[in-house]
């Protein structure tokens, strides 16, 4: 049996409610070495870190506000929300800072978002942890501020997608190591087009820089033989069938 490690996987998602234990448990069984777990949503934070210790040396988290928690310019739980962060990233379950930015949401939050990011990418340089970023229609803005943080960053892991196919190679000039994450959806036979563009996208950055994630319940691999699994939830078990 093959062996992986899920590196996002969605601990807490509302799927995983009933049997999220006997979910970690079938992953072992089915060869899976560690799962990373994070949540959106910020009240989740410290629930994610109490399974770590319950899993201890299979469950990891990452920790970090995202987008989807920041309202306004003016958010007034920035500054409580960082002191939690400062405490939550020195624990030994914590393996990554989990920040990023969504333009595709009210104008109004996009400066709250990028201070929020550069606060979060200051944090990973002083408890020298990686990042694990994404964007939605903010590549370019992303990018910019890793650069600006560059010389002091030592790892990022990138939930690249196909819109930012167009700046991979900004991304791979960067002085640090940038690895990205690839989903199901690179063998979903239903998707032609999404999955020829991941597929190039993990051609373009090398067997090396390509980290293979569930982000279960999600992105099901729809290369399943068994069509009562393929139509369901995602777990960290099913991994095997993104590779060949």
């Amino acid at each position: 049996m093959r062996s992986f490690g899920d590196r996002y996987f969605r601990g807490f998602a509302r799927r995983f409610d009933a049997d999220m234990l006997r979910v970690l448990t079938r992953s072992e069984t089915d060869g899976i070495t560690g799962v990373i777990c994070w949540n959106n949503d910020w009240e989740k934070q410290e629930d994610i870190l109490k399974l770590c210790e319950q899993h201890a040396n299979f469950v990891y988290s990452t920790v970090g506000v995202h987008p989807n928690n920041i309202k306004r310019t003016n958010d007034r739980q920035a500054a409580e929300r960082m002191a939690k962060l400062e405490e939550l990233a020195v624990l030994s379950q914590t393996v990554a800072i989990a920040c990023g930015l969504d333009f595709s949401r009210e104008v109004a939050s996009h400066f709250a978002q990028e201070k929020m990011l550069e606060l979060q990418l200051s944090l990973a340089v002083r408890v020298r942890l990686p990042v694990v970023v994404h964007a939605v229609e903010a590549w370019e803005p992303l990018l910019e501020k890793l650069r600006a943080h560059s010389a002091l960053l030592g790892c990022a892991i990138v939930g690249l997608d196909a819109a930012a196919s167009s700046i991979v190679d900004g991304f791979l000039s960067l002085p640090f190591p940038v690895y990205a994450c690839i989903n199901g959806d690179i063998v979903d036979p239903t998707n032609v087009d999404r999955t020829f563009q991941l597929r190039s996208l993990a051609q373009r950055l090398g067997p090396t820089r390509v980290l293979l994630t569930s982000e279960a319940p999600f992105h099901t691999p729809q290369n399943i033989p068994d069509g009562w699994v393929r139509e369901g939830r995602n777990e960290p078990g099913n991994l095997s069938f993104l590779v060949p």
